[in-house]
């Protein structure tokens, strides 16, 4: 396996949205209806391949249009998962076309979109990465028959288990749902990886508008723990059989 590649475990970014949003010329009507939603995704530094023509509703029907998009001085270098926003203009109207591009980190082997097995981000990450090593399954209960997945028990707020999942309402943001652990647990994964070097990535928000700072640390006591520290929470996240780089 080569050196320098990266785990992804998103407490789990749109791709690309194509919407006729401004007003027509005089002999044509936008209607309000249902945006057109087009995916896409890029690796960081590379530029999309934009559509070449998007569907607009008139008052006479609805027909596919040529689009110019601006590309000029956009970069696309946002952070993993994130999404660059690109304008464009329909032939010979006003009507103004948006594109959100998400990016995509290079080098996966694992993308784990947590809770959200119909995950939009882990769909361009299967694509966009041909070594991804959980491209069967955005996240998945780890058994005795797979090679990863968590491990921790899953059920309601009252359960006696390990941690419940917070509701999903967006497919294309990996930040929307996830996991949150039960007091005194913890939120584990299990995932097989070959003997080197890995670098892990993990993903946490705060879905309840607490305002909590989050610092990440490596005690020298204890060099296969991270300790996540916020205002009012004390988190740790353990790696076991890790070689950490320097």
């Amino acid at each position: 396996m080569r050196k320098g590649k990266r785990i992804i475990a998103a407490a789990t970014a749109a791709v690309l949205i194509v919407t006729g949003i401004a007003l027509p010329t005089s002999s044509r009507t936008v209607l309000a209806a249902e945006p057109e939603k087009v995916t896409a995704a890029v690796h960081p530094g590379q530029t999309p391949e934009l559509p070449e023509k998007v569907t607009v509703t008139t008052e006479t029907g609805v027909s596919e249009e040529p689009v110019a998009w601006n590309l000029e001085g956009v970069e696309f270098d946002a952070d993993p998962f994130k999404c660059v926003t690109v304008t464009g203009t329909i032939e010979n109207s006003d009507i103004q076309a948006v594109a959100e591009v998400q990016i995509i980190p290079e080098n996966l082997e694992y993308m784990i979109d947590c809770n959200n097995t119909q995950s939009e981000t882990w769909k361009n990450a299967v694509a966009l990465g041909a070594d991804l090593l959980n491209a069967d399954a955005a996240d998945q209960k780890k058994t005795g028959t797979n090679n990863w997945g968590y491990s921790s028990s899953v059920g309601a707020s009252g359960d006696s288990v390990d941690m419940t999942g917070y509701g999903q309402s967006d497919l294309f943001n990996p930040y929307q749902g996830g996991w949150w652990a039960h007091s005194g647990a913890d939120i584990t994964y299990k995932l097989t990886l070959p003997a080197g070097e890995h670098q892990i990535l993990a993903g946490c928000t705060g879905w309840w508008s607490m305002g909590r700072e989050l610092l990440l640390r490596e005690p020298q006591e204890h060099p296969s723990l991270i300790t996540m520290e916020t205002e009012s929470r004390h988190m740790e996240v353990r790696f076991r059989n890790l070689r950490w780089m320097a």
